[in-house]
């Protein structure tokens, strides 16, 4: 009795973070399309960066890439 009351109440708070995550009317920070859950929040200057979980990924590769070639081009010498 008293796990299925704990259940609920994490089902319910689930439920409740799911909603405000959809009820935001927030978009992804890297595809502009309206959030769903799960989503991934960082606070950010001004705002909350929000994204999709594949943007996340998608993000993070592409500033890995960027920080690579600045970091080739600073060893071989050149300027920035």
């Amino acid at each position: 009795m008293i796990l299925s009351k704990i259940r609920a109440q994490k089902d319910e708070g689930l439920a409740q973070v799911i909603a405000q995550v959809e009820d935001s009317h927030s978009t992804c920070f890297y595809c502009s399309e309206p959030l769903t859950f799960p989503a991934i929040e960082w606070m950010g200057s001004p705002e909350m960066i929000c994204l999709h979980p594949d943007c996340a990924t998608r993000l993070c590769i592409r500033i890995f890439r960027d920080v690579h070639e600045i970091q080739q081009k600073t060893e071989d010498g050149e300027q920035l």
